[in-house]
């Protein structure tokens, strides 16, 4: 439910500016690929093994050159994402949980410049930990996986572009206390980049 919210607010937006115009038509400049971001949104887990605590908010942030016409650029980054709920577990009642999930990752960029929107791919490697609370009960583990992404640039300056991010992970599960967890995710996500 949160992801058709998130996803119908992301295709708002993008319906709104499309009623806009965009930075005029410039020369390409190589280093115009070369971005902060800050990205906000939701990471949905495994529903199987972390209901009701699959859908999280999301904080991220990535610093991306998206390379020259000629080229292949690189990414890295950081996303963080929480979900907390009272839940009623049999024989204990009700008790908070909390699922936590943290991801370093680092991979190729390729953007495709033009004077409007700007298409996104990118993939690589990722270091995620993930964490569940129940209680007083942590148990934390890490894995590496591998992730898939792309999306829209959508430049209002030379400086300033509203970002549409779409992406995966898939690799290893988690352990917990010798429970197998589903480490795979999706996250859909929109913020701004400012041009480094």
């Amino acid at each position: 439910m949160r992801t058709t919210i998130l996803a119908l607010m992301a295709l708002n937006l993008f319906s709104a500016c499309a009623a806009t115009s965009f930075a005029p038509p410039q020369d390409y400049d190589p280093e115009s690929n070369r971005r902060f971001s800050v990205l906000l949104g939701q990471r949905s887990l495994d529903e199987d093994d972390y209901a009701p605590l699959e859908d999280q908010a999301l904080l991220g942030l990535e610093f991306s050159d998206g390379g020259t016409p000629d080229s292949i650029g690189f990414e890295v980054g950081f996303a963080g994402s929480s979900s907390s709920e009272d839940v009623f577990i049999p024989g204990f009642g009700t008790t908070d949980s909390q699922t936590t999930v943290g991801e370093i990752y680092a991979g190729v960029r390729k953007e495709f410049p033009g004077s409007g929107v700007r298409p996104f791919v990118g993939a690589g490697a990722s270091m995620s930990t993930a964490e569940l609370e129940v209680g007083n009960n942590t148990v934390d583990d890490t894995v590496i996986g591998l992730y898939v992404h792309g999306g829209l640039i959508l430049p209002f300056s030379d400086t300033f572009a509203v970002i549409l991010d779409a992406r995966a992970r898939f690799g290893d599960d988690y352990e917990f206390n010798n429970v197998e967890a589903n480490g795979d995710f999706i996250a859909l996500a929109i913020g701004l980049g400012f041009k480094l």
